[in-house]
């Protein structure tokens, strides 16, 4: 016996697993702009309260940014087949 999405839940958790994927394309995009910022990044010297940041440190941040992006992205596709049939919001 086939399931009837009566109430169209299936497909709006469907839309809304598409809208996830592409918000996380978003921060994958924002994080590529970081990396080109830390790139181009001059650390100066401190001043008052101000303190320089060393390049490797924004690195790091970074790099264990896009692991945990990395993390949430195959649990996301993991459990892709309950986010697309349950109604769920962010």
């Amino acid at each position: 016996m086939e399931k009837i999405d009566w109430f169209g839940v299936n497909a709006r958790s469907a839309k809304k697993y598409e809208a996830l994927m592409g918000n996380l394309d978003g921060v994958r995009f924002a994080f590529e702009d970081a990396e080109k910022a830390i790139t181009d990044y001059a650390p100066e010297g401190s001043s008052g309260a101000w303190q320089a940041v060393e390049k490797e440190v924004l690195k790091k941040a970074l790099a264990d940014a896009y692991a945990d992006l990395a993390s949430l992205r195959v649990s996301i596709v993991r459990h892709e087949s309950k986010l697309k049939s349950w109604e769920w919001s962010l």
